[in-house]
This record gives structure tokens, C-alpha cells and sequence, in this order.
């Protein structure tokens, strides 16, 4: 990552914009978040702002006919169903256990399909056989597919909290270290790669954005 010293290149402006940027962010942060692509909350209290859903049936469909190993899960508001018990700590709130047809009742945020037995290799040949063309997915860590309505991304959901805050793009920072991140750091006005993201997602940065030292990772 590039730093300035005193007298630097990065001084003057553009860092003073990005300073005050920072301080916006931190800010709003106490008080309105992205939760992935599909929803925008309040916290504290967790209240969702906005929420944009799309009928799961024949996603569910597809994956229990061409995968049946694979777990499915749904997000409905701030509750997941799920087809069978997720690893530990993987989901948090509440969560139900459904049959496929319960799960694909009615319109919900996401779909979530993990195979924890699977290979990554093995498990992106799965999803690409699904021929998902009506919908956004994301191949996230250690077999897990998050599936969202068609054109809902982390992109989406940052500019109408910003839009609504009165922020530019120009003006915000974005960090991410998934693939369903590249959309946001295309977005931001600087985009930061974490240094242990997939190959896959530091191309998407132009010589604007960064690729941060490895620090750590999450699955958001």
C-alpha cells in the first residue's frame, strides 16, 4: 500500500477528501450498514431500511435436482430456513430447518448453497451447471454460493446508503477480500484488495485502488 510522508505526494486535497470521507464513514457506520447485496439496516437497533426480494423456487428447484448433497439455505428478513443444520457458527440469528418446499414458498433476500465436503473445483462445476442466468451469484469461500436478484451486489446496496447520506462516490473507501466484493471496489472512489483475496478479485482494481498487506479474512 502506498503511504505519503510528510511533505508527500499524498498530502494536500485528494487526502483531505478522503480523511473527511473516512470520518463520514465512521459516522454512518454506527448507524446504517450494507448486509451483502440485499439489504440495508439500521444498528443499533437492527431494523432493515430496505430490502429487495425475488422468488428462490427454481433456484431451490435446480440445485436439490442437479446437486441433492448440497445445504440450502434462505434469508427472510433477519431469519434464515435452512434444509439441513449449516457448520457452526457460519449462520447467526435465527434459524429453521424446512422442508425444499417450505423453503421455496414465498420471495426471500438470498439463497445460500454449501457443501462443506466439497471441493472448490468440484463445487464451482456444480453452480455453473445450475445455469443461474436470472439471478446475481457469488462463489464465496469454502464452497458457498451466495445467490441474489439479478443486478443486487454490495455496489448497489453502498450507493443507496450513500445516495441517501449525500455522499459521492468519489468520496468513499471500500475494503473487501471476496469475489462478491469486486462490484463495491469497482464502485468506490478507492477500492482496497485485502493482501489475501483471490487472484480473481485484484485485477478488478485499476492503478487508483490498492492491494492491502494480509491482515486476516472474514466471509461477509
Amino acid at each position: 500500500m502506498r503511504r505519503g510522508g510528510a511533505g508527500g505526494a499524498d498530502h494536500g486535497p485528494g487526502l483531505a477528501r478522503h480523511r473527511d470521507a473516512l470520518r463520514g464513514a465512521r459516522a454512518a457506520a454506527r448507524t446504517v450498514g450494507v448486509r451483502e447485496r440485499r439489504e440495508i439496516i439500521d444498528y443499533p437497533p437492527l431494523v432493515v431500511r430496505h430490502e429487495e426480494r425475488f422468488d428462490p423456487a427454481d433456484t431451490i428447484a435446480r440445485a436439490s435436482r442437479l446437486a441433492p448433497e448440497v445445504t440450502l439455505a434462505v434469508q427472510d428478513g433477519l431469519n434464515w430456513r435452512v434444509s439441513r443444520p449449516f457448520p457452526d457458527g457460519e449462520l447467526t440469528g435465527n434459524v429453521t430447518v424446512e422442508s425444499l418446499e417450505e423453503l421455496a414458498s414465498r420471495p426471500v433476500s438470498r439463497v445460500v448453497l454449501r457443501d462443506p465436503g466439497s471441493s472448490d473445483d468440484a463445487f464451482q462445476r456444480m453452480v455453473e451447471s445450475l445455469g443461474l442466468h436470472e439471478v446475481s451469484y457469488f462463489i464465496g469461500w469454502s464452497a458457498w454460493v451466495d445467490i441474489a436478484p439479478l443486478g443486487v451486489d454490495k455496489a448497489r446496496g453502498l450507493a443507496l446508503v450513500c445516495r441517501d447520506l449525500g455522499v459521492a462516490a468519489a468520496d468513499v473507501l471500500a475494503v473487501g477480500d471476496g469475489r462478491n466484493d469486486i462490484e463495491m471496489l469497482r464502485w468506490a472512489g478507492r477500492g482496497v484488495a485485502m493482501g489475501e483475496s483471490p487472484e480473481e478479485v485484484r485485477p478488478q482494481l485499476i492503478t487508483s485502488r490498492e492491494v492491502s498487506p494480509t491482515v486476516g479474512s472474514s466471509r461477509s
